[in-house]
């Protein structure tokens, strides 16, 4: 059952959210990107302007405890989590990705085209700028999307012109240089992300209805034909391999419906879930439990998915398991687990929308 939410769950941001992300070492840990619009007549993509939010949950004895004089931050009193940093920028956040290995490093595309890499101090509680890159090739591009390889030595990013481009990292994260670029979609490439089990394969979606499959080993860029291509409804929005389970890979799309894809068998999914409510902005597979996944679906809310407690490992029984909408009441854009790896904390998932700019803490 899901716990009754109220004004100690959720906060109204400065600009409008679209991205939250759990560090991974700390169940408690967690970013929210926004950006905003401002009014003008100048170019559309010079008017953006974003704010990078750190923030911690914090612990239910310790809010017991606190006496209300002793919060210093009015917007902070009484609430589940609090702001520890916030990062503005002349740019909007687009999207977000933690590094999984131990490195603490947080990948952050923005809509001018940087590639911010931030590194996250645990004794200070403090993200630490660590390079700066910009990967747009030109000022009309947006960078859309980002995912990391699981060595956590090179970056995907997803571009509005089609494009996909591969970045190596030096270790120190200082450095970011290109490796490949190729026209993958007609229209935006909304999403890309890693085979975090085949460091050679990659996955794009975009707004022409195509969620392709690529072969790194045999790429050509200035002919680039994917491995696979596979058709929805509407544009893909949305990509995740599962971080435990080889071959399987959770697609979303604009057409609001859900598929699991097997790699080994790829003529049709394993489950096309009927609608979701909206389309799928964000799929996230839980970090532990193999057969859970969560989605941020626009004008549908936030959705956990789960297989028949009976056999979980079959996926065509996915369906809902829970669902969640209050407080929002804008497009369902971020979403994301914390994670509990001991089971013993409280499982958290942070949640945020868009033209309400509000940001909550869901916990099932």
């Amino acid at each position: 059952m899901t716990e009754i939410i109220n004004d100690k769950n959720a906060k109204y941001l400065e600009y409008t959210s679209d991205s939250v992300e759990f560090y991974p070492f700390n169940n408690n840990i967690f970013v929210c990107g926004t950006y905003e619009i401002e009014k003008g007549d100048t170019e559309y993509k010079e008017r953006r302007k974003g704010k990078l939010y750190l923030f911690e949950i914090e612990q239910q004895q310790q809010q017991q405890q606190q006496q209300p004089q002793q919060i210093e931050n009015e917007n902070n009193e009484n609430k589940l989590f609090k702001e520890i940093q916030n990062i503005d920028f002349n740019s909007g956040i687009l999207d977000m990705k933690w590094n999984q290995n131990q490195d603490r490093i947080l990948g952050v595309v923005m809509s001018k085209g940087e590639l911010n890499l931030y590194q996250y101090d645990e004794e200070e509680k403090k993200l630490k700028l660590k390079s700066s890159t910009e990967i747009s090739l030109s000022n009309d591009i947006l960078s859309l999307s980002l995912d990391w390889n699981k060595s956590g030595d090179r970056l995907v990013c997803s571009f509005s012109d089609g494009n996909i481009g591969l970045f190596k990292v030096t270790n120190d994260y200082s450095q970011v240089t290109e490796e490949k670029r190729w026209k993958a979609h007609d229209y935006e490439a909304w999403i890309c992300a890693f085979n975090y089990h085949d460091e050679s394969i990659l996955f794009s979606g975009g707004d022409d209805c195509k969620f392709k499959i690529w072969d790194l080993n045999v790429l050509d860029v200035d002919m680039p034909t994917p491995k696979i291509t596979k058709r929805c409804d509407m544009g893909v929005t949305s990509i995740h391999c599962h971080p435990t389970i080889e071959n399987l890979v959770a697609v979303g799309s604009y057409d609001e419906c859900l598929r699991i894809w097997d790699l080994q068998s790829l003529k049709q999914p394993i489950i096309t879930t009927d609608s979701l409510g909206g389309g799928i902005w964000r799929i996230k597979w839980h970090p532990f439990l193999k057969n859970k996944l969560v989605t941020a679906c626009m004008g549908g809310g936030f959705h956990i998915l789960s297989t028949d407690p009976e056999n979980i490992n079959d996926f065509s029984t996915l369906q809902i398991e829970q669902s969640y909408n209050a407080p929002h009441k804008s497009i369902a854009y971020g979403v994301d687990w914390s994670f509990n790896k001991n089971q013993i904390d409280k499982q958290f998932i942070g949640c945020c929308s868009f033209y309400d700019k509000c940001l909550s803490i869901w916990i099932p």
